[in-house]
């Protein structure tokens, strides 16, 4: 588990560099995905190659932090959520993917350290703002943590849509070839600048949910429907 702030120098959390066990992971899961589905990816040269950047998907099924680790044309640390560190083996192979835990439903302080510490090192970094898999596709009430980070830390942000992976539960899919678009969005900065406060960070989040909405069908959008 991580525990300190020098996020870039520790194996799994590939900030700066690839790891070998990091990059052997995602050129397998790669592979894996292209096997068994037909995955397009869609505006791959709008995510910038260098610097801190807050990627902020939708999040409707399972392998979706797992398809877009292995297809961002970048290192991506993700947020994930801490129940995933009960079974051993599995908390050490996400941890060795590009992933660090945070305490879902509360105000994880250590996470949000580590997680600015990733952006002071330059790095990406993944958070779902919904917080779990909505299921259906229609996005779910984001959590606060999304929009205090980006508050804090004034990096920007790169809006992702993930469409195509709600069928993906379970195993049944792969012989189905299912079809996955991965639609990155234009980088942007909240409007808001930097600062705190309850109503901001709500402010912010709402802002940031608008942004992921326009990369997704209107029918997924749910309240953030209106993207103009």
């Amino acid at each position: 588990m991580v525990t300190t702030a020098a996020t870039a120098e520790i194996p799994g959390h590939p900030s700066l560099a690839r790891p070998p066990f990091y990059r052997f992971s995602t050129w397998f899961m790669r592979g894996i995905f292209r096997g068994f589905s037909r995955v397009h990816i869609h505006g791959r040269g709008r995510v910038p190659t260098t610097g801190p950047l807050i990627v902020v998907p939708n999040h409707a099924q399972w392998v979706d932090p797992v398809m877009l680790g292995a297809f961002f044309p970048r290192p991506l640390i993700f947020m994930a959520k801490q129940e995933l560190w009960r079974r051993w083996l599995v908390g050490w192979i996400v941890e060795r993917f590009g992933a660090f835990p945070v305490r879902r439903g509360a105000a994880d302080r250590e996470a949000i350290r580590t997680a600015l510490a990733v952006l002071r090192s330059g790095g990406a970094l993944g958070i779902f703002p919904e917080g779990t898999r909505s299921r259906t596709g229609i996005l779910r009430e984001p959590h606060p943590g999304v929009g205090l980070l980006a508050l804090k830390s004034g990096a920007p942000l790169l809006p992702v849509g993930i469409v195509g992976t709600v069928p993906m539960e379970g195993t049944r899919w792969l012989g189905k070839s299912p079809e996955v678009h991965i639609t990155f969005g234009e980088p942007f900065h909240l409007t808001l600048g930097v600062g705190e406060g309850k109503g901001r960070v709500a402010a912010a989040t709402d802002e940031i949910m608008r942004h992921v909405a326009a990369v997704l069908p209107p029918e997924w959008r749910g309240r953030y429907g209106d993207v103009r």
